[in-house]
């Protein structure tokens, strides 16, 4: 028996629908050819698979005992408890919030490289001048290059 042959006859040998006297020759055809013993392996463990499974059986309380635990997840925790939670944890953040605001508030009202107006001396005339050194930054006083620079040029 060729290759060609066997694999026309395979449905029928897989099924079991064949006579005795082919199969037997189908047999020693699949201990000879390896490929088709292959192709005999590929085509019976797909069949295996589409099989159908054993029916898993209904278990009577399971879903009795599944409502059972979720309800008494639920119950755990009480209505009260989540409000209190809540709401400690809302004071908490309000009450870090501040607390970090303030800080940030102290870092930048205590630089002490401007000048304080509170600091200014009311016994210079020029009132004016020293109020807008106070008001507004001086940009070239605090770049160091453009200083140099303004310095260089006056020079």
């Amino acid at each position: 028996m060729n290759c060609k042959e066997f694999k026309k006859k395979l449905p029928l040998y897989l099924d079991g629908d064949i006579n005795p006297d082919k199969k037997t020759e189908l047999d020693t055809h699949l201990e000879s050819c390896i490929e088709c013993s292959l192709l005999y392996k590929k085509v019976s463990g797909s069949l295996f698979q589409l099989q159908p499974k054993k029916e898993v059986s209904e278990q009577p309380f399971y879903y009795t005992r599944l409502k059972q635990k979720i309800l008494n997840q639920v119950e755990k925790k009480s209505f009260i408890d989540n409000i209190l939670y809540k709401k400690s944890l809302q004071l908490t953040a309000y009450f870090a919030s501040i607390v970090i605001a303030v800080f940030i508030g102290i870092l930048i009202g205590s630089s002490s490289d401007k000048v304080q107006y509170s600091d200014i001396n009311y016994d210079s005339k020029d009132y004016l001048k020293s109020y807008m050194e106070y008001q507004y930054l001086n940009d070239f006083e605090r770049e160091n290059k453009e200083n140099i620079l303004l310095t260089d040029t006056i020079n």
